[in-house]
């Protein structure tokens, strides 16, 4: 109760609400399947990074935004080629394509955490380097319209909230919990693309 009281009484600066509202506009458009989604979330991404370096500590998570950013640039391109990337198809991972997902994540997340916790001042390096190292398997996923992305994004988003609502960024938290609820939307959505595909 604390936390968000805090967050109330401290306000949030003109960047932070530029994170948010390009941030609102990315996950629609991805949501939507729409390709111009990617240059919001470069906008966003980029701004973040500077914001969870210079005020949050979150030294993982900047590291995370500007990967999207190139990402973004990656996704932009792909979706952008042409009509055959553009309309590939929405597809799914067996579940034994996540088990090697999470064999190969989890202990890296657990190295990046524990440098991080060793070497910087970093808030939370652990949980912060698992949702960096998910959250880029998640944007490849996406890049690839792999239809489970959304369902990490869930995860991951409800994550970033506590993470930054413990850190005072009221906007970036609110910011991540539409995030979870557009990647419902986008699980959603792309559930019901891929059904009408079949």
């Amino acid at each position: 109760m604390d936390v968000l009281l805090s967050c109330i009484e401290d306000g949030q600066s003109l960047s932070e609400w530029i994170v948010f509202l390009t941030g609102l506009i990315y996950v629609y458009l991805a949501a939507r399947n729409n390709p111009w989604c990617w240059v919001w979330g470069i906008i966003s991404c980029a701004l973040l990074a500077y914001i969870s370096l210079t005020q949050y500590l979150l030294y993982a998570d900047a590291v995370l935004q500007m990967i999207y950013v190139m990402m973004g640039i990656w996704g932009l391109i792909r979706w952008k080629s042409g009509t055959k990337d553009l309309n590939r198809p929405i597809r799914s991972l067996s579940l034994y394509a996540h088990i090697y997902i999470g064999i190969v994540a989890i202990p890296l997340a657990i190295f990046s955490g524990y440098i991080l916790h060793q070497y910087s001042a970093a808030f939370a390096g652990f949980v912060d380097s698992m949702t960096t190292i998910f959250g880029i398997i998640a944007t490849g996923m996406l890049i690839y319209k792999i239809k489970e992305n959304w369902l990490y994004w869930i995860v991951i988003d409800l994550v970033m909230v506590i993470l930054y609502l413990l850190r005072g960024g009221c906007l970036a938290a609110l910011l991540y919990l539409v995030f979870a609820g557009m990647a419902i939307y986008g699980w959603k959505s792309w559930s019901k693309i891929s059904d009408q595909a079949l």
